[in-house]
């Protein structure tokens, strides 16, 4: 059994010695490295946190093997030479540092409930569930990791990396025993001995259900399934049950003896179509289903009507051999949140209504006298939340026992059936009650998705705007200095000071040196969208309430509102204001460019505050940078459209995202993930100005990239990405 931080054992050593399996085929190369754990935050609050310091661990020895790129702690210097980035060395481009654990995407927990192991970012990380604050060990992995799975006696970890590859490694000692390439999607080790269950996707839609050797990765046998296939081993890990999230039917495998045990055709439907859905088809299927024994399963459905859209109601029935059984029904739980809205108005979704949630995921207790079901709503345009809902359920008749809606993306029962865990999308890993679902645990442990960057102009400090609150680092070592449930935030033109943005349409003025608040005032009426300063060192803010803003600091006194833009809204003839969600740099301290929640902009005039360009709806699409000195707007590919008198040479880009270079020499992209080529997923690109020369493409394989942004020496590129991670990028 292997240890992070476990008193009472005495056979074992605390530090396991860190070794690297021969492996012909690895392609990649992670290292094992442990990580502080991020100060535990129990309620979010204005006031700065302290930069944290790590408990003192035994030191983990890294492996020899050459890393991706490294890690920093407080302290630690970035490494690089100090080259400023140019066309000549740009082929030079390398990843030199990452900042942050990233988001948690999957968890899963050891059959004896000891350890926790949780993708996350660039890395999988072991937790000792007895102490969740305590350093745990980080796999770290060349791309994403976006599954993993512990075994039942927790030596070893399988990761799933983004591009598809499968890693398994032990834990005493730490080292990695084999690594398949591959189009994995998911993995689970067998309850049973040396057996892991994996999902590879080919060609076509089809997918394979393998078993293979969890020491080796030996294929032991396979099952091809189309379209969104899953499994679920039983408590002894003998059979598993296989299944597609898109059909009804359900085959159980014997894979001892390479036979089916039995199978399901289709769920049962007992209930009536509903009135409203009376004159379109009904589809059932199955997104998930638990063992409750050897010879029985509990099915969890969920109705499709007219192969295009979900009703939200569910079923969970109990399906054996020879008879199955309805338990319980449920109706329809609507939208778990409002839709981020892009005009005062207007709420943003598709021009039908938005599909119900659906479940996900269902979990047993092991007394089965409760069933935890984990709904999932859609997604919006723009909105990077993920909305879920975990309900409980007595299993005899489906009462529901109570929900906790927090932004869960995976939760498991503990063993003990007394409490469950839960990864949150805000980074939290939470341990609650079964019974009554009160939080006992809350660590601040992860990022969540992050989404904007901005750099002071003496290049000491970094803001980093998440989707949930803004950290600030510095430069220099990556110490997280300061961090606040903030919307957004702006550094002083001379740095000395940045401003926030809140949800209760708050501003602060806050010091750069120490975090001290210099000011405060109730600015908006709703949440501030972005803060912005001017070259002149006044600031301008926008909110949820259409207001634009200017102020003269630090003393936050008002000098007068922006002209707003009215378009038209939701219904025929009315006409509604635009929310601005982002302020980008000015021409000469004269003209300053507001990009708008639904893709489009406009610009002002700041000598008398009057729009300079109306939205043009059908035509435009973004702009993504403008120069330091004005002199270049960069837009997306197909940007068509009209901008305003004496404006800036337009620059087409293909990336979702970009950034100037100082010079405005360079422009640094991020690219959209490609589907069918993995390698491409968060590809920051690197053109020459002005004749869009692509002089290099680096490939870390991350969720999509947010922002992208030099630092003012010109030495430096920072990347952010949905996956919570800030990368930096330089000449080594």
């Amino acid at each position: 059994m292997w240890l992070v931080a476990c008193a009472g054992e005495t056979d074992v050593p605390p530090t396991p010695a860190i070794e690297v399996a021969d492996e012909a085929t690895a392609t990649l190369s992670p290292s094992v490295t442990p990580f502080p754990s991020p100060t535990q935050t129990q309620t979010a609050s204005p006031t700065p946190t302290d930069t944290p310091t790590s408990t003192p661990t035994p030191t983990i020895t890294p492996t020899p093997l050459p890393t991706i790129a490294a890690w920093v702690e407080a302290g630690t210097p970035v490494a690089g030479s100090g080259a400023v980035i140019s066309s000549e060395n740009s082929t030079q481009l390398a990843e030199l540092a990452r900042w942050g654990r990233g988001v948690i995407v999957d968890i899963d927990l050891s059959a004896d409930g000891q350890w926790l192991a949780v993708a996350a970012g660039s890395a999988a990380y072991v937790h000792n569930v007895a102490d969740l604050n305590a350093k745990p060990v980080a796999i770290e992995a060349a791309g994403n990791v976006t599954a993993v799975s512990m075994a039942p006696t927790g030596d070893k970890v399988a990761t799933i990396l983004r591009n598809g590859t499968l890693e398994v490694w032990q834990l005493n000692p730490v080292k990695r025993l084999f690594v398949q390439e591959g189009n994995f999607m998911r993995a689970h080790f067998s309850p049973g001995e040396n057996g892991l269950a994996v999902i590879r996707r080919i060609s076509g839609g089809n997918s394979f259900v393998e078993l293979r050797d969890d020491s080796t990765g030996e294929l032991f046998a396979s099952h091809m399934i189309r379209f969104n296939p899953d499994f679920r081993f039983s408590p002894d890990g003998s059979l598993i049950a296989v299944w597609s999230n898109s059909e009804s039917g359900i085959t159980v495998y014997d894979w001892q003896n390479n036979q089916i045990a039995f199978t399901r055709e289709e769920g049962i439907h007992p209930q009536p179509l509903d009135e409203q859905y009376e004159d379109v088809s009904y589809q059932p299927a199955v997104h998930d289903v638990v063992f409750t024994n050897e010879e029985n399963l509990l099915l969890l459905v969920h109705e499709i009507r007219d192969y295009t859209f979900t009703t939200g109601r569910v079923e969970v029935q109990k399906a054996g051999q020879d008879k199955s059984d309805l338990l319980f029904s449920l109706g329809s739980i609507g939208l778990l949140s409002r839709a981020t809205k892009y005009v005062c108005n207007e709420p943003v979704f598709y021009p039908s209504a938005p599909e119900p949630a659906v479940p996900h995921q269902m979990e047993l207790s092991d007394s089965h006298q409760i069933v935890a079901l984990r709904y999932k709503g859609p997604s919006f345009v723009g909105d990077y939340g993920e909305h879920s809902s975990v309900s409980f359920h007595r299993l005899s008749d489906g009462t529901m026992l109570y929900a906790v809606d927090e932004g869960i993306v995976d939760f498991a029962l503990s063993p003990d059936g007394e409490t469950w865990i839960a990864g949150l999308q805000d980074g939290r890993l939470q341990i609650r009650r079964v019974s009554d679902g009160t939080a006992l645990e809350s660590v601040d442990a992860y990022e969540s998705p992050l989404l904007d960057l901005t750099i002071s102009s003496d290049d000491q400090w970094v803001g980093a705007v998440y989707l949930d609150e803004v950290k600030v680092y510095r430069r220099d070592s990556g110490a997280l200095s300061y961090r606040y449930p903030a919307n957004d935030i702006a550094f002083a033109p001379d740095a000395s000071h940045f401003a926030l943005g809140y949800e209760d349409g708050r501003i602060e003025l806050r010091s750069s040196r120490d975090g001290n608040l210099i000011t405060a005032l109730a600015a908006h009426e709703e949440r501030v969208t972005a803060v912005h300063y001017l070259p002149s060192g006044d600031l301008l803010s926008a909110g949820f309430d259409c207001q634009l803003a200017l102020w003269q600091t630090p003393e936050l006194t008002p000098l007068g509102l922006l002209e707003n833009v009215m378009v038209e809204g939701a219904w025929s003839g009315e006409q509604v204001p635009m929310r601005v969600r982002k302020f980008l740099p000015v021409v000469d301290d004269q003209i300053v460019i507001g990009l708008f929640f639904g893709g489009e902009f406009t610009a002002w005039s700041l000598s008398d505050r009057t729009v300079l360009r109306i939205p043009e709806w059908e035509s435009s699409r973004a702009i993504l940078a403008v120069a330091a000195d004005g002199s270049y707007l960069a837009v997306t590919e197909y940007f068509a459209a009209n901008l305003w008198a004496d404006s800036p040479t337009v620059l087409n880009v293909a990336a979702r995202t970009a950034g100037f270079s100082p010079d405005a020499t360079l422009i640094a992209g991020g690219q959209r993930g490609y589907m069918h080529d993995q390698n491409l997923n968060g590809a920051i690109h690197l053109w020459q100005v002005p004749d869009m020369t692509l002089l290099h493409t680096s490939t870390p394989q991350t969720n999509l990239v947010t922002a992208v942004a030099f630092t003012h020496d010109g030495q430096i590129i920072l990347s952010a990405a949905l996956d919570g991670v800030i990368r930096l990028w330089g000449i080594p």
